[in-house]
């Protein structure tokens, strides 16, 4: 019986040790928190005696931005000729998905360049879905 009570007692004193530890992790991991948000000082207004706000410094201009590089692959002209001559070449007309898998382009750039196509009066829908040329 006095072995258990010893063994309980150590477990104890070590519980209480590795909560300290925590506590202190946790304190530790607060404190950038609150760093971080500063509390205002309080305005001084002329009634209370005090001076009048600094005023702020001027914004630093917004750096310009690089354009970017266009693709080093096949450019947008020559991939939307790609896809219209796979759609005239067609009788009964494509959808996406097979026009996907014969150039291997992604659904949004199938979407995209048949989205223009329709627009400028060079493919019509037949069927939903189905790209016929005009």
């Amino acid at each position: 019986m006095k072995q258990m009570k010893k063994e309980v007692d150590a477990l104890t004193k070590q519980l209480k040790a590795l909560t300290q530890k925590v506590e202190k992790i946790v304190s530790k991991i607060d404190r950038p928190e609150k760093s971080q948000s500063k509390p205002k000082p309080a305005k001084k207004t002329a009634k209370s005696g005090g001076a009048a706000t600094p005023k702020k410094a001027p914004k630093k201009p917004a750096a310009e931005k690089t354009p970017k590089k266009p693709a080093e692959t096949k450019s947008t002209g020559q991939l939307s000729d790609k896809v219209l001559t796979l759609i005239r070449s067609t009788a009964k007309g494509l959808n996406t998905d097979q026009i996907m898998e014969q150039t291997g382009l992604s659904k949004k750039q199938v979407w995209g360049i048949v989205s223009r196509a329709k627009k400028a009066g060079k493919i019509k829908t037949g069927k939903r879905g189905i790209y016929t040329a005009s």
